[in-house]
């Protein structure tokens, strides 16, 4: 009997054994699948998070390219504005080659014979009368042409005409030591008639000089300074002084 209570009470003692091993199992069971789910919770966010900084990397990588591009696009574009310069500077200079043996006389009456003008000999004529030039000289200046502008040209605002009724002249010299020498004897003119004498420049230059003539004009009215207009292939400005031995300043 004594060995059969023993029995019973080992037996008894394996079931609680068990049972506290499985309830053990089982909890360790539960919190490892608790575990489990707050990791894979933990790795959703994670992915989550990562997925949201490759969208963000494809965004602003998308705006790297495209500010990229946009400053290409602008420096090709500056580029080509300077190249363009470049270009309209060397077609000026060119322009105002050709204009070189060129004048420009305003202010002088037509002299009509049998309707029509004899413009060689009515600018000779300008030439002893009015420039007080040497008859021997005026007859030996090679004039290659002389006509009439048309009256249109004052229209455009870029004529310096002085006389609004009476077109203007051109001529082309046959070298330039007489386009010089006539272009300096304008200091004889009269200056109650009205009558000028001008280098021919492109339209953009001539422009210009219209308006630096009126701004000059002003400038000597009201600064009681002296005036001059300089000129080279690309441009046109204005010099000034206050005394005749002060040196010339760029205005």
């Amino acid at each position: 009997m004594a060995t059969s209570s023993k029995s019973g009470e080992r037996s008894e003692a394996t079931d609680v054994t068990n049972t506290e091993l499985k309830e053990l199992i089982l909890g360790m069971e539960k919190k490892l699948l608790n575990k489990i789910e707050a990791v894979s919770g933990d790795v959703k966010k994670l992915e989550a998070r990562v997925n949201d900084v490759d969208t963000a990397m494809e965004y602003y990588s998308s705006k790297i390219l495209d500010l990229e591009k946009q400053a290409f696009s602008q420096k090709e574009k500056t580029e080509l504005l300077e190249r363009t310069k470049v270009l309209e500077n060397q077609n000026l200079q060119q322009e105002a080659r050709s204009r070189r043996y060129n004048l420009l006389i305003y202010g002088v009456n037509p002299v009509l014979s049998d309707g029509r003008e004899d413009t060689q000999k009515l600018v000779r004529d300008f030439m002893s009368t009015n420039l007080k030039l040497p008859d021997d000289y005026v007859n030996s200046v090679i004039i290659c042409n002389a006509h009439r502008l048309p009256r249109m040209i004052k229209s455009v605002g870029t004529s310096d005409d002085t006389s609004p009724t009476i077109p203007g002249i051109i001529i082309k010299f046959g070298t330039m030591f007489d386009r010089n020498r006539i272009l300096r004897s304008a200091v004889n003119l009269d200056k109650t008639q009205k009558i000028s004498i001008r280098t021919d420049l492109p339209p953009e230059l001539k422009k210009k000089r219209y308006e630096l003539a009126r701004k000059a004009y002003d400038l000597r009215q009201n600064d009681q300074i002296q005036t001059r207009i300089k000129e080279s292939l690309s441009d046109v400005w204005i010099e000034v002084r206050k005394l005749s031995t002060d040196p010339w300043v760029k205005r």
